[in-house]
């Protein structure tokens, strides 16, 4: 049997979960970017020569077409799905045609996302550096409850990857559909995956970019350049060097069915589940596969004794929550609440909502 078909906990993970690490928010993601981009090393070989002005040129023309229209010039799920549309229409926006757009602005979400979350080198950890302290107290969890529990995650970042390789705990992505081990279903891509010239979807090992990695001797930081890695030691037939990465947008289709088998171990691991704790995540409008994922994949015998949501600003989403997801059942049975707290403190106020004494170890029953 594998993991998988035991998950009692699972906890679903969105932005929210990485924001105090440094990634930015959907709302402000722009903002960051273009800061970045404006200032980006001209030796810089990621992009190709032109490619960034280009990308900036397009996004400035979307405020044009705010003149008759209600587009969000300023968050980044509004702006891709725009551009999408875009794309399908071939309207006059999309500018020069010698560069892709889409991969244009994979490329400006990979950038982005490595250059803000940067990891501290640490002698002390098993893999030579740690995550941030917000991911590393949330993933003490596990220490106690690996058999029974999974994470599934909208984040592409690899917070959550490095925090649990500190801990010496052996998780798996589920891209194969032998795979075992901690599920770390990460269900919109990862900044480590990649197109192989197969059409498959691969990963590249945390240990493996770090021990070809060289840092000086006064370096107290590291960012993660998975690409960087790729352009030399590029063992698997990548096809591009961009990652598979989903974009937040309306149309998702053609990206989930090369990595079908995560969303399918998402649905097991759902089927099974007596807990489901929602951390960050606000269920923007974009991804009603989730919404379809979540209603098909908790069919089965097991009965839900928990749903749970924590996030910063937690009244509007429990709404969200009520009317787009979660069945009346849950609502009327007193199972489904909602919490107000930082990341960061998701594990002492989990502790703390089921009586668990925080300074004593705890066996997963008691989440139970």
């Amino acid at each position: 049997m594998r993991t998988i078909d035991k998950v009692e906990n699972v906890f679903i993970l969105g932005a929210g979960a990485s924001v105090e690490a440094g990634a930015p928010l959907m709302n402000n993601f722009m903002d960051i970017s273009r800061e970045l981009l404006k200032n980006i090393e001209p030796s810089n070989a990621f992009f190709a020569n032109g490619e960034i002005e280009h990308l900036m040129s397009v996004l400035s023309k979307l405020q044009t077409a705010n003149a008759k229209g209600n587009i969000d010039i300023y968050n980044i799920e509004s702006i891709l799905g725009a551009l999408e549309m875009a794309e399908i229409l071939d309207i006059e926006l999309l500018g020069d045609k010698k560069f892709n757009l889409k991969s244009s602005y994979l490329k400006m979400i990979y950038y982005t996302l490595t250059k803000r979350m940067v990891f501290k080198l640490d002698d002390m950890s098993p893999i030579g550096i740690s995550a941030h302290d917000s991911i590393n107290t949330f993933t003490d969890l596990f220490d106690g409850m690996l058999k029974d529990s999974a994470i599934l995650t909208f984040n592409y970042d690899m917070g959550l990857d490095v925090a649990l390789s500190s801990k010496l705990i052996d998780y798996s992505y589920y891209l194969d559909e032998k795979d075992s081990g901690f599920p770390l279903l990460k269900l919109h891509g990862s900044l480590n995956w990649f197109n192989t010239l197969e059409n498959n979807v691969k990963a590249i090992l945390l240990e493996d970019l770090l021990f070809k990695k060289r840092t000086s001797p006064d370096q107290k930081n590291i960012a993660l350049d998975f690409v960087d890695y790729i352009r030399s030691y590029d063992s698997m037939k990548i096809k591009e060097r961009v990652p598979f990465i989903i974009p937040p947008t309306w149309n998702k289709t053609m990206f989930h069915a090369q990595i079908s088998s995560v969303w399918q171990a998402a649905a097991s691991c759902l089927k099974n589940a007596q807990n489901i704790y929602v951390i960050g995540y606000s269920f923007p409008q974009t991804d009603m596969f989730f919404k379809y994922l979540y209603s098909l994949g908790t069919l089965g015998d097991s009965v839900i004794k928990r749903f749970w949501v924590f996030d910063k600003y937690p009244e509007n989403l429990a709404d969200r929550f009520k009317e787009n997801l979660i069945g009346s059942q849950l609502i009327k049975s007193d199972r489904f609440k909602s919490f107000g707290c930082e990341f960061s403190n998701v594990k002492s106020e989990l502790m703390k909502r089921l009586n668990i004494n925080p300074n004593t170890y705890f066996d997963v029953k008691q989440l139970l």
